[in-house]
């Protein structure tokens, strides 16, 4: 290792620091150890062993499931300067050779392949003749049974472990619960993993349900303001996607649509004109969006409700990557929970117990769509991470409910379920456990001795269905986990032992009041001038990047990301040195990239920006703006409408803070001996208009205002 893990995050990612976790697990590759590593859609897990793969020597593989996810990342690293290259059926036998032999060469440092082609017997063979430093699983919920995107050769990847039992594993995901991450490290049968579960919270990203009525009206008002942002609204059919853009197109929006029944040469020109921002709307079935890098997604839309919370949380992240808000809309209708239920049918009679927790998960999804209290709470606490505090960004929190005191009741259900896990050595689901609390009179309920606990009809005077809502809800809260392999018994939770105790106040909402929020119309803020300024000028950085993406046929997002261009809008940052300060600005892209971006920000100071004048430091980039192209302090003092003893003082300025001026040659020489002459004998005075009356005022006050500047920086250049 020649280079640390930050080092080389600044010198190829532009990054001056590391997001929470990603060190840890850097570190962990490095020591070649085994891990497990969740962390949400946009949390940087390709950061993870894109770095260590630059601080080992050797060749990183990567497993990933899409062509086009592995195409985007490796478009990306190229346009770094990093030495990378992905394997998929669209390559010709004599493009393979030229890969493997760069790859044996020692040529490249990432190498993305498929887990169809990585189990291929000739390929799993030729692993064995490379330096290989790293082996990333990516997208690993693939891994396990329980996962909802199961693909057969993820399942043999074991064999790897197994065949390369000295190089380290790293297994990355964004969705997965406590039995899923328990079936992924028994399918990939790590050695000693150690588990690093980064926060499931996005906060950036607003989170709403509404009604599936009128859909396409809704919609259109959705997109009234934000015809030019990128954004996906996912389908559950073919269909669907075809006749929504129809739809949306006859609206006058740029839509297009993308499903697994589209040859491969279509689909990658509709992702291809997706990721270059020239079609912003995508209306696509769940083949499209885990593949695609692209940070810039503003929102993303469910059209249909998605089977299972995992999936959901997945296609919601997708959008605003680049860390920038975004807005997420799901129509619910309870059509979609009965369509699913169908399907599962099938699912239970092939495989009961598969079958059942998938029947568990769309019904958990289903009490998110309903739910009375902070969405965000919810998804978090599905993923086993308490949040204490709502939101304030989803609709429930926009437009909350009445609440009750409802500790009571969920002290009556924990002590039932701690009692039966105690006193009858059992576990209990959600019907057995509203049944005790009723009081039921069921045979199956007296065999386990579940009548003689002391919580045994605590709850009668409830109905059944409003105890299943309730006890809903403490799910939702984190109170309960569910135990998927103890036929989906309800687990208490830490937070559940802090409600037992008393220590933790439980908010409930009266089972009448459970409706469909909608929160309040997104308000347009007041505008300050400094950020119309930064509107501006990120809409003509935008312009520059597709440019120079079009003109090299890679994505604008590989360039530089939204989050990058918003602060250069921000900071304009016009000198080298600056630029490199913004984030996602790295050495190879401040060479290759920088100048037509500070150009563009030069341009538009000239041309647009003199209403912009009077805000702070402005005035001096307007009056840099103007004297790039003139040279001259009398042409930039007529363009400026300024004296020229102010457009002096702006130059002194922007000189002292090393812009590249050279002061010096626009005093004329025979004042600038004279001036330095003095200074050197007197020192620099307190009032510069000493100086003038000193000569009589035969040189003009510009000058000795620059003069000064440069004395002062020789001076201490000196002295350094």
């Amino acid at each position: 290792m020649t280079q640390s893990a930050k080092e080389v995050l600044h010198k190829y990612f532009g990054y001056d620091s590391f997001r929470p976790l990603q060190q840890e697990a850097i570190a962990q590759v490095i020591a070649k150890k085994d891990t497990l590593l969740l962390m949400p859609t946009g949390g940087g897990k390709s950061l993870c062993y894109q770095v260590p793969a630059l601080m080992l020597e050797g060749l990183c593989v990567v497993i990933s499931p899409l062509l086009a996810l592995m195409h985007d990342q490796v478009e990306a690293l190229k346009a770094g300067g990093i030495a990378a290259e992905y394997l998929g059926s669209h390559l010709s036998s004599a493009e393979e050779g030229q890969i493997k032999q760069a790859a044996q060469a020692g040529q490249l440092k990432i190498l993305y392949i498929s887990p169809e082609k990585a189990m291929q017997t000739d390929w799993f063979y030729f692993f064995t003749t490379l330096n290989i430093s790293l082996f990333a699983i990516d997208e690993a919920h693939c891994v396990s049974t329980w996962g909802h995107h199961f693909r057969p050769e993820y399942a043999q990847l074991h064999r790897l472990r197994n065949q390369f039992i000295d190089i380290p594993f790293l297994a990355l995901t964004a969705t997965a619960d406590r039995t899923t991450r328990e079936d992924i490290l028994q399918q990939l049968q790590l050695k000693e993993p150690q588990t690093l579960i980064s926060s499931f919270d996005r906060p950036n990203l607003s989170l709403k349900v509404l009604p599936a009525q009128k859909r396409i009206e809704v919609i259109d008002k959705f997109l009234e303001d934000r015809k030019d942002e990128a954004g996906i609204i996912y389908c559950r059919s073919r269909n669907e996607t075809e006749q929504i853009t129809q739809k949306l197109q006859r609206l006058g929006y740029q839509a297009d649509y993308y499903h697994a029944g589209l040859d491969y040469a279509q689909r990658k020109l509709k992702q291809k004109y997706f990721t270059q921002d020239k079609t912003p709307i995508i209306c696509a079935t769940v083949a499209f969006g885990m593949g695609i890098d692209k940070p810039n997604v503003r929102w993303v839309i469910h059209y249909n409700m998605p089977k299972n919370i995992e999936s959901f949380y997945q296609e919601i992240g997708r959008a605003g990557r680049d860390g920038l808000a975004a807005e997420t809309l799901l129509f619910y209708s309870y059509a979609d929970v009965i369509f699913y239920e169908k399907l599962l049918q099938e699912e239970i009679q092939a495989n009961p117990q598969q079958g059942e927790v998938l029947k568990s998960k769309l019904e958990q999804l289903q009490q998110y769509a309903e739910a009375s209290f902070c969405r965000r709470q919810i998804l978090l606490n599905y993923f086993n991470e308490s949040s204490d505090k709502p939101c304030g960004n989803c609709d429930v929190c926009e437009n909350p409910p009445n609440y009750f005191d409802g500790k009571i009741l969920a002290q009556k259900a924990l002590s039932a379920v701690y009692r039966i896990q105690r006193e009858c050595q059992s576990y209990v689901n959600l019907d057995m456990l509203v049944d005790v609390l009723r009081g039921s009179k069921r045979q199956d309920l007296r065999d386990k001795n579940f009548h003689k606990i002391k919580t045994y009809g605590s709850g009668a005077d409830i109905s059944r269905n409003e105890w299943r809502d309730y006890i809903a809800q403490m799910r939702q809260l984190g109170i309960f986990e569910i135990a998927y392999q103890h036929s989906h018994a309800l687990i208490p939770t830490e937070t559940g032992r802090k409600v037992l105790s008393g220590e933790k106040q439980v908010d409930l909402v009266a089972v009448r009041d459970v409706v469909l929020r909608q929160k309040n119309e997104r308000k347009k803020a007041q505008r300050s001038k400094r950020e119309i300024l930064a509107d501006k000028i990120f809409d003509k950085l935008k312009q520059v990047r597709t440019q120079i993406a079009t003109k090299q046929n890679i994505s604008p997002q590989s360039i530089f990301s939204d989050a990058t261009l918003q602060e250069m809008a921000e900071k304009i940052p016009l000198r080298a040195v600056d630029m490199r300060r913004v984030t996602g600005v790295s050495d190879f892209k401040l060479k290759d990239f920088g100048k037509p971006f500070a150009v563009a920000m030069i341009t538009f100071l000239q041309e647009e920006g003199e209403e912009f004048k009077n805000l702070k430091g402005k005035t001096l980039l307007l009056t840099w703006a103007h004297f790039t192209k003139s040279k001259s302090l009398e042409e930039v003092a007529i363009q400026r409408k300024l004296t020229e003893t102010t457009i002096a003082s702006h130059l002194a300025t922007l000189y002292q803070m090393d812009y590249p001026l050279e002061v010096e040659k626009l005093i004329p020489k025979e004042h600038r001996h004279k001036l330095m002459a003095y200074f050197k004998s007197y020192g620099l005075p307190e009032d510069l208009r000493t100086v003038m009356e000193y000569f009589n005022e035969e040189i003009p006050f510009p000058y000795i205002r620059l003069a000064q500047a440069y004395f002062q920086k020789q001076d201490r250049t000196l002295e350094e």
